[in-house]
């Protein structure tokens, strides 16, 4: 009798090349400055974290050529809580400016979610890609290092906007003895970061008011005015008088939705023309906002960056299209969807940075916080 031989061929599979974009809501809950150690005690809380980016996955085995695939990934992680340390340098001494040179956190999330565009036909990668603990190599790969920098820019920011400005005025030893100063900087970036977000909510607040008053919540539309082939033959498909509702409910922490209405619609084909209504609504949506406080100098906000979010899901609705035109409802989805990307975002991001740059440029950040600014705009 012969022996007999097993030969097992492994199968490796890389994940790589993540490049991940957060989008989260910080907060630093407590700030101890400790400037004869240069430390900072840091410790986090964020319900929700999301990460999003592109991805590449390598199949190697001694049976194949290799295989890849690449797409897209969003990941969202809910409860995030960490303590850690941030440890500081000086630049120079002299100038007693200091920075964060590094900073270590210990971590946990309490929930995780993907989302991944799956370009690819061959089983064993599809199987990868679906399989629940691809969650957990995303989040290994891009969480880390994504929310130690993050951490280090918020607190240079801090430390720059305020705790530098405060060195530069005397000596270091003083203050360190000084227990009000000591205190002043223990709860600034805490304080601060309470104040602009209720400055932010309120503005919000104002700005949809104001919409609502001047627009009814209402942003018109242009006419869809496309072409299209069933078989062989072309028609023409028109959408009229359409405006995007749902302004209102834009906030800074939570979802919203919008919606889109046309009064009417034709579709010609062969003479064929059937209408009806068409309307669409596109959520969850988030807006993200980047200020800059000026606390010393001229006393005010500005806007950094302003943009509402990746569009979530779409759902399209649409009235009299009959059986005979089923394959165009598709291309309508695609339509709709291009005219969400194209011209809804940008305008409403125009419309709505365009009202929060004036309130900003006619008020002061003592009136911004205490409300005085928005009594006028909003008549009370």
């Amino acid at each position: 009798m012969f022996p007999a031989f097993l030969f097992c061929f492994a199968v490796n599979r890389w994940l790589h090349d993540v490049r991940g974009l957060s989008s989260l809501e910080m907060k630093v809950w407590k700030v101890k400055p400790v400037f004869l150690e240069k430390r900072v005690e840091l410790e986090i809380e964020m319900p929700e974290m999301r990460l999003e980016g592109g991805y590449q996955v390598d199949q190697a085995s001694f049976e194949a050529d290799l295989t890849t695939t690449t797409g897209q990934f969003r990941l969202m992680l809910y409860n995030l809580t960490g303590v850690g340390m941030a440890f500081l340098d000086m630049h120079k001494m002299e100038e007693k400016t200091l920075h964060v040179d590094n900073v270590e956190m210990d971590y946990s999330v309490e929930g995780c979610g993907v989302n991944m565009s799956k370009n690819t036909t061959d089983t064993e990668l599809l199987n990868y890609l679906n399989n629940e603990t691809i969650c957990d190599v995303l989040k290994s790969d891009v969480l880390e290092s994504k929310l130690m920098k993050d951490l280090s820019y918020h607190l240079n920011v801090a430390l720059m906007s305020r705790v530098n400005q405060v060195l530069t005025e005397g000596d270091l030893g003083p203050m360190i003895e000084n227990q009000q100063v000591l205190m002043k900087l223990q709860n600034y970036v805490y304080e601060n970061t309470e104040n602009i977000n209720d400055v932010l909510d309120a503005v919000i607040d104002s700005v949809k008011s104001l919409i609502v008053e001047k627009l009814d919540d209402k942003l018109s539309l242009p006419n869809i005015d496309e072409t299209f082939k069933i078989w062989i033959i072309k028609g023409r498909f028109t959408a009229f008088n359409g405006h995007v509702s749902g302004i209102s409910s834009l906030r800074r922490a939570g979802d919203a939705s919008l919606s889109v209405h046309y009064k009417r619609y034709v579709a010609n084909l062969l003479g064929l023309r059937p209408s009806g209504l068409l309307t669409a609504w596109a959520g969850p949506i988030n807006i993200y906002i980047h200020l800059m406080a000026d606390w010393d100098q001229n006393n005010k906000l500005s806007l950094e960056e302003f943009k509402i979010e990746e569009l979530g899901g779409l759902t399209v609705s649409v009235t009299g299209l009959g059986w005979l035109f089923n394959d165009l409802a598709s291309r309508i989805v695609t339509w709709v969807l291009g005219l969400y990307q194209e011209t809804i975002v940008s305008r409403l991001e125009k419309l709505l940075r365009d009202y929060i740059v004036q309130i900003f440029a006619d008020s002061t950040l003592e009136d911004l916080i205490t409300g005085k600014a928005f009594k006028g705009l909003l008549g009370i």
